[in-house]
């Protein structure tokens, strides 16, 4: 599993608003902080992570998924994933 560092450049994938005919989106940005919540490191991502993104995978550019996304939007004050080694320890 990859250490995840700020700075770093990641691409996060998923399909907000998915309707018929809609494809995947592909948004690039990088990693602006690694905050922890109630024990779970979190990844802040500089690139905006839209409604309906959530569950899809945050990669690096070696393509290893280094987290889950988790929330973000027009809405949120912060675009934020699971660090995927909280994930590996469910």
């Amino acid at each position: 599993m990859d250490p995840v560092d700020v700075e770093d450049e990641l691409t996060a994938l998923g399909y907000p608003d998915f309707g018929p005919g809609d494809g995947l989106s592909v948004r690039s940005g990088k990693v602006s902080s690694l905050p922890v919540k109630h024990g779970v490191d979190l990844i802040e991502v500089s690139q905006k992570l839209s409604q309906g993104m959530s569950g899809g995978p945050l990669i690096n550019n070696k393509d290893a998924v280094v987290g889950v996304i988790h929330k973000g939007g027009v809405k949120e004050d912060k675009d934020l994933a699971i660090g995927i080694r909280f994930v590996d320890e469910l």
